[in-house]
């Protein structure tokens, strides 16, 4: 789910929760809206001077809100978080079943023992969004 296009209200965010809660997706993953070359938003994005385009639009930067229009990135940080943290079983649930996931992690903890047990300390105490950026940071890495 794409967070933070430039339009989004406070209004829309209460639907797209209202929305999970309904459908009860038994995967959800969240994202900031990030205007790619090539797409519609990126068109609109130089047209409307939104962002400096200079800034990384790289896949990995999709972590970091772009657009500013009716939210801070303070604000969209803790918009995410809360909806990460509202759907953490469902997201983690999903993906912890998945065969590719499995496979990763076995070949993660061979290779990277000591991270591996850092990933367990955080899912095992409950810091449910540290081990979600952590596994982001490793993904991005190229570790996972």
């Amino acid at each position: 789910i794409m967070i933070g296009t430039p339009f989004e209200t406070k209004e829309d965010i209460d639907k797209t929760k209202k929305l999970l809660k309904e459908i009860k997706p038994s995967y959800t993953g969240f994202f900031f809206t990030t205007p790619y070359p090539g797409t519609e938003i990126y068109k609109q994005t130089l047209e409307n001077k939104w962002l400096d385009l200079n800034d990384d639009l790289s896949w990995e930067s999709n972590a970091t809100p772009k657009f500013t229009i009716n939210f801070t990135k303070e604000e969209l940080h803790d918009i995410y978080n809360e909806l990460v943290k509202d759907n953490f079983k469902k997201t983690v649930g999903g993906y912890i079943k998945q065969p590719a996931f499995i496979s990763d992690m076995l070949r993660f903890a061979i290779l990277n023992p000591i991270d591996s047990l850092k990933l367990f300390f955080l899912f095992s105490s409950g810091r449910r969004e540290d081990l979600i950026n952590t596994l982001r940071k490793y993904r991005i890495q190229g570790k996972l």
